[in-house]
């Protein structure tokens, strides 16, 4: 029982170590640099508004859409 319990101990404390920390570290920095992308667009599709130039904007309103839409978790 003392043996399983301590493989049990060692499971657990294997599942949180740095490795998995680092994963989650990175899947951060990937969530803020796509929103980061999905930020220009938006801006880019804003300022090509202002000049008049319509087609540009709603090509850059597409993109923003389409980045947007996927899941930013």
């Amino acid at each position: 029982m003392k043996t399983l319990c301590a493989a049990a101990i060692l499971a657990t404390a294997f599942m949180f170590s740095s490795p998995i920390a680092g994963v989650d570290q990175a899947n951060a920095s990937d969530r803020r640099d796509r929103i980061q992308v999905c930020d220009w667009y938006r801006t880019k599709a804003q300022f090509a508004s202002l000049r008049g130039n319509l087609d540009k904007s709603e090509f850059y309103w597409h993109l923003f859409r389409a980045c947007m839409n996927d899941r930013i978790d």
